[in-house]
């Protein structure tokens, strides 16, 4: 899951890739670059359940 480093929203999308790498579009906040933040699991604020 890719994340926009300006303001952290998840409504992010390529519009470009290929030879010279991947360009993303951020609908929020309207963020064009290739630096997106990459997640593995679940982030700051996500519902998870855990067992105690």
């Amino acid at each position: 899951m890719i994340r926009c480093p300006v303001c952290m929203s998840r409504d992010i999308y390529r519009v470009a890739g290929g030879y010279i790498g991947e360009i993303h579009r951020c609908k929020r906040c309207g963020y064009v670059g290739a630096f997106v933040i990459e997640e593995t699991g679940p982030g700051p604020g996500d519902q998870h359940d855990t067992d105690t």
